[in-house]
């Protein structure tokens, strides 16, 4: 088995607790459906315990790796925990893609630009029920007086 995979060591992560990106330290990897190709390559998946140095938050990451003698390339590292706000798989893309775009922007404390694009979710949301033209204020009423959307949301 490999042992020490840097960019688990490295890879910021999102801290919930922190609400910010965070350095880790590694605590224990974990490989798994590792294989040897030949004599120099080696491939396989690696989940990682590493915590907070701030705040303490465990992390729970997964990533595939490939070795090749000294050379070393990763998949896109996977956190499994702490959960970060996800939507259903089933949800459409004019929901979804907004809400992962506003969701990158608020962990990188772009937070004008967040709102913006929550705001363009809330836009799609309403035309998809059926209120197209007018004020999102007005729209978002309108949808409240019909029984679309729950006065609890709205307000």
């Amino acid at each position: 088995m490999i042992q020490g995979h840097p960019i688990i060591r490295k890879q910021n992560k999102f801290s919930p607790q922190c609400n910010v990106m965070v350095e880790t330290k590694g605590l224990f990897n974990y490989e798994y459906d590792v294989e040897r190709i030949d004599e120099l390559s080696v491939k396989g998946i690696v989940v990682a315990l590493t915590k907070c140095l701030n705040c303490n938050t465990l992390f729970l990451t997964r990533v595939a790796f490939n070795f090749i003698e000294d050379f070393s390339w990763y998949g896109s590292l996977e956190q499994l925990y702490p959960v970060i706000n996800s939507i259903s798989k089933d949800a459409p893309d004019f929901i979804s893609s907004p809400l992962h775009e506003a969701m990158k922007c608020y962990k990188i404390h772009a937070f004008e630009a967040c709102v913006v694009i929550c705001r363009k979710g809330i836009e799609a949301i309403c035309t998809d029920k059926g209120e197209n033209s007018g004020m999102l204020v007005n729209r978002l009423i309108a949808l409240k007086e019909s029984g679309v959307l729950e006065p609890t949301f709205y307000n």
